[in-house]
C-alpha cells in the first residue's frame, strides 16, 4: 500500500447552508505570473489565511441557492434568463420537450421552481452531453454552467444570506478600498492572486500537481481528443489536485475571479485586488474543452478574460464553460470543522469519505509527541500502520490507499502519548 506524508496548513472546513467544503490557505509570499507571452512574473505577498472552496460549485449547489432566491422573491425570470440587481445571472430554459440544449437546469412552470436536467445536445459530432452521455447522466455533482460574473458574485451572496452573514456584493460591482474583497464578512469570488497562489502553493509550479504535461489522467480537458468533451462530476480527479488538496484547478470549467482584468506588471504586490474598474473580468484554469497546443489556459499563470454578463458561447471551448468557487476570509464566528473530531488542540479527519481507493488522514500536533496511525476493518483488524514513531509539532496529511481492499467501512486510530482518537471512513467500490 502506498502512503505518503506531507506537511500543510490546509484544514477542511465547511459552510453551514449548503455543505460546501473548503480548505484554508496559508498566508505568504509566493511568485506568479511567468514569462509567456505577454505575462511577465510578479511577487504577490497574502497577509492573511484565507478559505476556497475544494471544488467548483455543483449544478445541485447552485440550484439550492437559486431555488432559494427565487422563494425570497430575489429574482425575476425572463424568458431563458435569471436577473437579480437589474443584470443577468444565468440561463435556463422553461421546461419543454426540446431536446437538443445544453442547459443543466430549467424553470418549471408547474412547480415555480429550477429543477435539474441532463441535457442531450450535440456540438459538432465529438463534443456535448449527448455524445459524452449518451445514456444520460446526473449532473448534480457536475460543475454548474451557462452563469456570467454576474451569477457567480451574486451567488456568494445568497449563500452568505443563507449563513446569516453580511453580502459582500449586494449590487455593487466595484472593487475599491471600501469595497474590498479582503474585508469581505461573507462569501465572495476569489481575487485572481488568491486563486493562483493556492493552486501554485507552494513552489509556483505550472500545473496544480506540478510540472507534469497534462492528460486525462490529471484533468478533465482536451490533450489531443477531448477526455470526455462535456463536464465531469467534481472532484474525481485526485491525482490532479493541488498540493493544498483543491481539485479540478485546471480542466473542468472555467473559472471566474473578483478581479477586473488589466495587464500584469512585475511589481511585487500586497493582497492585490486588481484594477478598480474595467470591462472585463478574469476567469483561470481551462476547461474541458481547453487544448494543449495554442490554449495554454491548463497552466495557472494564464487567464482569459469576458464581459460579466458574459454566459458561455455556443462553440465547445465556451459552451457551458463559467463556472466559478467561492471563496471566505477568516474571522471569529467563521466556518466550522467537517469530519474532524477534536484532539485536544489539534484536530483529526480524513477526505474524501467515501473514498476509492485513495483518502488523506490529516491532523496538527500542537506539541511534539510519539504518534501511531493505523487502519482496521470493522471486525478490528489491523490493516495498515501509517505513522509509527516522534513527529515534530504542526500540520500532518498522510495518504492511505486501499487497492487490495473490499467495500466496507474502515477505521483511522491516532495515538498521541497515551491518548487515542478515531475516526470512521467507508471504502466504495
Amino acid at each position: 500500500m502506498k502512503h505518503t506524508l506531507l506537511c500543510s496548513t490546509a484544514l477542511l472546513v465547511v459552510g453551514t447552508a449548503l455543505g460546501i467544503e473548503m480548505l484554508q490557505v496559508p498566508a505568504g509570499t509566493q511568485r506568479l505570473g511567468a514569462n509567456f507571452y505577454a505575462l511577465v512574473p510578479y511577487e504577490v505577498t497574502l497577509s492573511s489565511d484565507y478559505q476556497l472552496a475544494r471544488t467548483e460549485i455543483t449544478n445541485e449547489q447552485f440550484l439550492e441557492a437559486l431555488n432559494w432566491a427565487n422563494s425570497q422573491e430575489l429574482i425575476s425570470i425572463d424568458g431563458e434568463y435569471v436577473y437579480q440587481h437589474g443584470v443577468p445571472l444565468c440561463r435556463t430554459h422553461v421546461w419543454n420537450d426540446w431536446e437538443d440544449d445544453f442547459h443543466e437546469f430549467v424553470y418549471d412552470e408547474t412547480t415555480s421552481t429550477f429543477i435539474l436536467h441532463s441535457p442531450t445536445g450535440i456540438g459538432n459530432g465529438d463534443w456535448g452531453p449527448g455524445m459524452a452521455y449518451p445514456y444520460g447522466y446526473d449532473p448534480a455533482t457536475h460543475p454548474v454552467g451557462m452563469v456570467t460574473w454576474y451569477g457567480a458574485a451574486t451567488y456568494c451572496d445568497w449563500l452568505s444570506q443563507m449563513e446569516n452573514l453580511p453580502p459582500f456584493y449586494n449590487g455593487d460591482w466595484s472593487v475599491s478600498e471600501e469595497h474590498n474583497p479582503y474585508l469581505a464578512e461573507g462569501y465572495y469570488l476569489p481575487t485572481e492572486a488568491e486563486w493562483e497562489y493556492a493552486s501554485r502553493w507552494p513552489d509556483s509550479r505550472t500545473y496544480p500537481w506540478g510540472e507534469e504535461t497534462p492528460d486525462c489522467y490529471y484533468a478533465n480537458c482536451r490533450p489531443d481528443a477531448y477526455c470526455n468533451g462535456w463536464s465531469m462530476p467534481v472532484g474525481i480527479h485526485e491525482t490532479g489536485q493541488c498540493e493544498l488538496g483543491l481539485q479540478d484547478m485546471a480542466g473542468n470549467m472555467l473559472e471566474w475571479t473578483n478581479d477586473w482584468y488589466a495587464p500584469t506588471s512585475n511589481t511585487a504586490l500586497i493582497d492585490p485586488k486588481g484594477p478598480s474598474q474595467g470591462t472585463e473580468r478574469v476567469l483561470k484554469g481551462g476547461s474541458w474543452s481547453s487544448r494543449l497546443d495554442y490554449d495554454y489556459l491548463l497552466r495557472q499563470y494564464c487567464r482569459v478574460s469576458r464581459p460579466p454578463e458574459h454566459f458561455g458561447g455556443t462553440y465547445p471551448w465556451y459552451s457551458g464553460t463559467f463556472g466559478f468557487r467561492v471563496a471566505r476570509n477568516i474571522t471569529e464566528g467563521g466556518a466550522t470543522s467537517i469530519n474532524t473530531p477534536h484532539v485536544g488542540n489539534f484536530e483529526l479527519g480524513c477526505y474524501p469519505n467515501p473514498f476509492n481507493p485513495t483518502t488523506t488522514i490529516s491532523f496538527s500536533l500542537p506539541a511534539p509527541a510519539e504518534v501511531q496511525l493505523q487502519v482496521h476493518d470493522l471486525r478490528g483488524r489491523l490493516v495498515d500502520t501509517l505513522i509509527q514513531g516522534p513527529l515534530n509539532p504542526g500540520s500532518k496529511r498522510v495518504t492511505f490507499t486501499a487497492n487490495h481492499l473490499p467495500s466496507g467501512v474502515y477505521f483511522y486510530s491516532l495515538l498521541v502519548g497515551d491518548k487515542m482518537h478515531t475516526g470512521k471512513m467507508l471504502l466504495v467500490r
